[in-house]
């Protein structure tokens, strides 16, 4: 029980610092003509959306 609790809350953590990563990445910072600009732009702003309102 103790082992499973510890390791959701690593995984917590891990998912937390991940956010603010991405969060914290502004999205012209990457070359929108680039696919992977264009990934990192759309899964940046989809949780910052949904978690303000």
């Amino acid at each position: 029980m103790l082992i499973s609790s510890l390791l959701v809350a690593i995984s917590r953590s891990l998912l937390v610092r991940a956010f603010i990563v991405i969060c914290n990445t502004k999205p012209y910072e990457f070359s929108p003509n680039s696919e992977m600009g264009r990934v990192i732009n759309s899964y940046s702003l989809k949780p910052f959306s949904a978690a303000k309102r």
